[in-house]
C-alpha cells in the first residue's frame, strides 16, 4: 500500500519538485532534476528524510513547519519510486544521483536512513547515494554506518553543510540543538575510506572565512569543498542573508587554490 500521495508540484531549475502528503497528512519534498557533468548527464532525485527538521538552520525554508517527524525506511524508498514511476522516460541519463538532502537531516534518523541505504544500494547498484548532513551532534554509529555500507559496495557521498569557518557561527545559523565542531567533522572526513568527503560552503556576507583554519582540521586529499550562492526563500529574506561581493568569493577560492584543496562552484561570479 502507497503511503505517500501528490499534493502539487513546481517547476525548479532542471526538473520538477513535487510536494508530496504522508500518510498522516505530513508535508515532504521531493525533486526530479538533470545535471550536466564533465561526466556527462546525471539524473538526481532528492528525497526528504523529514517532515520539517530539528535543526532549525536560519536559512532553510523548513523552518516554516510546525510540525516534525521523522519519515520511515518505506516513505524514503517510496519517494524515489514515485519520482521513477511518475517520469520514467526523464531525459536518458548516464547516471543516477539518489540525495538525501530535500528535507531534515540524515543524521537525525539514522536508523531508518542507514536501512533505505541499503536497499537503495541493491535496487540501484551503480547509483550514487548522496548524504548530505549539517552536522548535528549525534550518537556514535551513524557515520560508522555510513563506512560500513561504503565499504560493502554501496557508492556513498558524504557532505558536510559548513557555510563558515567558525563554530560559533555555525552554532548561530543551526541554533537548536548543539552542532559538530569543524574539528569533529575533520575526524570524521579524514577518516572516510571512499570518495573525498564533500564540505559545502554558502559563503554568506559578514561570516568567516580562514583557510588556516581549514588547514588544521581537513586533509587536502581527502576533502572537495563546493561554494555556492544562496537560494532565495522566505527565510533568508527574512534574516537578510545576502551573498558576499565576487571580489570576496575570489579571494577565498584562491585561498583554498594556494592550500591545495580540490573545488567544485557554481558559477559565482560576475
Amino acid at each position: 500500500m502507497k503511503r505517500l500521495s501528490l499534493e502539487s508540484q513546481i517547476s525548479i531549475k532542471g526538473g520538477t519538485g513535487y510536494f508530496l502528503r504522508t500518510a498522516d497528512n505530513l508535508r515532504i519534498l521531493s525533486a526530479d532534476t538533470l545535471l550536466c557533468e564533465t561526466s556527462g548527464a546525471t539524473r538526481k532525485i532528492g528525497i526528504s528524510v523529514s517532515s520539517g527538521c530539528r535543526v532549525g538552520c536560519r536559512y532553510c525554508f523548513t523552518n516554516k513547519y510546525s510540525c516534525y517527524r521523522q519519515l520511515s525506511q518505506r516513505e524514503l524508498c517510496e519517494q524515489v519510486s514515485f519520482v521513477l514511476e511518475r517520469n520514467p522516460t526523464f531525459e536518458s541519463s548516464s547516471a543516477l544521483k539518489v540525495s538525501l538532502k530535500q528535507m531534515g537531516d540524515p543524521a537525525l534518523n539514522s536508523r531508518q536512513v542507514l536501512a533505505a541505504l541499503r536497499l537503495f544500494a541493491g535496487d540501484y547498484p551503480d547509483a550514487m547515494l548522496v548524504v548530505s548532513t549539517s552536522a548535528p551532534k549525534i550518537e556514535a554509529g551513524f557515520f560508522e554506518g555510513l563506512q560500513k555500507l561504503q565499504d560493502s559496495g554501496a557508492n556513498i557521498r558524504l557532505q558536510f553543510s559548513c557555510h563558515t569557518t567558525s563554530d560559533a557561527e555555525r552554532g548561530f545559523l543551526s541554533h537548536k540543538i548543539p552542532m559538530m565542531s569543524l574539528a569533529e567533522i575533520g575526524v570524521v572526513a579524514n577518516r572516510w575510506n571512499g570518495q573525498r568527503v564533500t564540505l559545502n560552503f554558502v559563503v554568506f556576507e559578514g561570516y568567516s572565512y580562514d583557510v588556516e583554519v581549514l588547514e588544521k582540521h581537513f586533509n587536502p586529499d581527502k576533502v572537495l569543498i563546493k561554494i555556492n550562492y544562496i537560494d532565495r526563500n522566505t527565510q533568508t529574506e527574512k534574516n537578510e542573508f545576502r551573498d558576499v561581493v565576487a571580489s570576496q568569493k575570489h579571494a577565498f577560492v584562491e585561498s583554498l587554490q594556494r592550500a591545495g584543496y580540490k573545488l567544485a562552484h557554481r558559477k559565482l561570479f560576475a
